[in-house]
Parts: structure tokens; sequence; C-alpha cells
């Protein structure tokens, strides 16, 4: 989603994803600006980025058998989160309780959104 809205707007990200995506007929591009990155859950594969914008949307408990259980997987989203360096952010849903009950542990910049609402800056 988020690559798609860098396309349209013609920011020509470098895009990798979970999967192929339909419209360009592949699962990643190489661009000239900014990156998104879908990476899978699976393995803890997303440990492996450092990202400058880090969006999550949702905890799930898909993939457990990759996992020590939710806690271990929830673990691994706080880890991801905090690697945002200082002068990136991080954008997670207010919606998710699983985002909700690790919020206190964000060490960095931090936006949440419920989508409905007007977003808001801090823990």
């Amino acid at each position: 989603m988020i690559g798609r809205i860098f396309r349209q707007a013609e920011l020509h990200p470098s895009l990798i994803v979970g999967g192929i995506v339909a419209e360009l007929g592949t699962g990643a591009t190489l661009g000239r600006r900014l990156s998104d990155c879908g990476s899978r859950r699976i393995r803890s594969s997303f440990l492996a980025m450092f990202p400058t914008i880090a969006v999550v949307l949702n905890i799930e408990p898909d993939h457990l058998d990759c996992y020590d259980g939710i806690d271990d997987l929830k673990n691994a989203f706080l880890t991801y989160i905090n690697r945002v360096p200082f002068y990136g952010s991080a954008i997670v849903s207010a919606d998710d309780p699983n985002i909700a009950s690790l919020r206190s542990k964000f060490n960095r910049p931090m936006s949440r959104s419920d989508f409905r609402r007007t977003p808001t800056t801090g823990p």
C-alpha cells in the first residue's frame, strides 16, 4: 500500500514486498528515491532491516511456528521499531492491541493513528 502511494505520487520508490505485485509483475523494483520494504515476519527476516521509517499496522499471531509464542513475536516487532534512528519515525496503528501493549517500550520517535481521527505524535 505504501509503495503504491509512493508510485502514484511519482516518487520513484524502490520496493521489496513479500509476494508478486500484480500491477508490477514482480515483488521488487529499483527506484530513485524512497524505499518500501514489506518484509515477512517468517523467521524474523524483517529484523535484518534497519528502516528510517517503520510502518507497523498490526501484529497478528500468524507464523507462530517461527516464534516461541505471541510475546516472542511482539518482542521481534519491538526490536524492529527501536532500530529506527533518532532522525526517523515509527508509524504505528493505534487500533492494534498488540502494538498498544508495546507502546511504553518504544524508544524512537513515533506517530500513531487509528485512521479515523487525527494522528498523534509521541508514546
